[in-house]
């Protein structure tokens, strides 16, 4: 029996390059695509020969021989079923269907191709778009309970995601000079209801809010649409490079998205940049997941933090270790999550972690503590804290 051939909305071009950020060899514009292969070690020779076949929609690596549609590329890499991976890439991109099973049409997919915002343009935009957002009470309380102060606090720009307003936002920002065009998170909508304002599909004709008609849209919007805590991210040259959402309830067990518009018009892809959090002139760095661990970890202990969007997402890592070495990094301290002792996956990307570090001539270290109930490193730093601040009350 022939294996079923399901064409989706979305390209394995799309999704490995623009989504997942993996690293492109060569040119992109060829029928066959050369890029780093995320599952292989960093330090083997043979990385970057995961050929990506626009026309069949697959991946296939020539290193370490694993081989896919690009559903499963985006699961594996992200550690999830092909469903769950189908629906989040239908939600980055912007499409509402849902049926993985069942969706199957004969139509081409449509790709926007769009590109991504020189990194000033979206530093701007951002330091402005946090200085239009607050910081509800909430999300200030977990904050908190973190281990955060006030002025830390503020210090970091977190603000929450805003209910409602988010079309207006975009006015204020392009009224005040800010281009929201290839900054990741803006894009213009297909459809707007007038009445509302709830953003619309293509297809969609009736606002489900409001019972109003959907009509062709203009205007600038920003993909803010679910509670939670944006987190900014800067790099190692202290601009704002992407911003990451802690939801206040996961969506496909996820509780850490990327603000981002990729595929839609005037969007662009995360990229899923590296947080830099401390003295770019440290010779100790400790490597972590997550940017608010990092910046929890180091409010404690003051150490130099590079917080990877995730053990399987260490794209850029080697370029910013090498930047650091030219000042005057010699070691650094890998930090990733308890897990890693059990975790077989985790176990595997924190080798290769090292793997990477060690081909680049710097020491690499691994933290361990003896309570493995602390699951982070921001969790270890917050516990000695509250240890070494007890007092005896008699």
């Amino acid at each position: 029996m022939a294996a079923r051939i399901y064409e989706f909305p979305f390209t394995i071009k799309q999704v490995a390059i623009d989504i997942m950020g993996l690293v492109v060899r060569g040119s992109g514009d060829k029928a066959e695509i050369t890029v780093d292969c995320p599952f292989c070690s960093p330090s083997n020779l043979k990385r970057g020969k995961m050929s990506l076949s626009v026309a069949r929609n697959n991946y296939k690596c020539f290193a370490c021989d694993d081989g896919g549609g690009v559903v499963q590329l985006y699961a594996k890499n992200f550690g999830i079923d092909n469903k769950a991976a189908y629906s989040e890439i239908m939600e980055l991109i912007g499409c509402n269907k849902s049926n993985y099973h069942n969706y199957v049409t004969t139509a081409k997919p449509v790709v926007v191709k769009n590109e991504r915002a020189d990194a000033e343009t979206i530093h701007q935009t951002y330091l402005m778009l946090l200085s239009c957002l607050s910081l509800n009470e909430s999300d200030k309380k977990h904050l908190m309970q973190r281990g955060l102060s006030d002025k830390e606090i503020v210090k970091n720009k977190f603000k929450s995601v805003p209910a409602t307003g988010q079309i207006d936002l975009c006015k204020k920002l392009i009224e005040s000079g800010c281009t929201l065009t290839g900054v990741p998170g803006f894009y213009i909508p297909v459809k707007l209801c007038p009445k509302c304002g709830k953003v619309g599909d293509k297809n969609d004709t009736v606002c489900p809010r409001c019972k109003g008609n959907f009509e062709l849209n203009s205007d600038w919007c920003i993909k803010l649409f679910a509670p939670g805590i944006i987190i900014p991210v800067q790099g190692l040259d202290g601009r704002y490079c992407g911003m990451q959402i802690r939801l206040n309830k996961a969506i496909n067990n996820r509780k850490y998205i990327w603000l981002s518009s990729n595929g839609l018009k005037g969007g662009a892809g995360s990229a899923s940049p590296i947080h830099f959090i401390g003295d770019p002139t440290s010779e100790t760095v400790f490597i972590t997941e997550g940017p608010l661990k990092g910046i929890v970890a180091n409010t404690f202990s003051h150490s130099t933090f590079i917080c990877v969007a995730g053990v399987n997402n260490i794209s850029g890592l080697p370029e910013m270790l090498k930047t650091l070495k030219s000042h005057g990094l010699k070691r650094v301290v890998e930090c990733y999550d308890m897990d890693k002792y059990t975790n077989e996956q985790v176990k595997k990307k924190a080798a290769e972690l090292k793997e990477l570090v060690e081909s680049l001539g710097l020491e690499c270290k691994t933290a361990t503590w003896q309570d493995k109930s602390l699951k982070g490193v921001d969790d270890y730093y917050k516990h000695r804290a509250e240890i070494r601040n007890k007092t005896i009350n008699y």
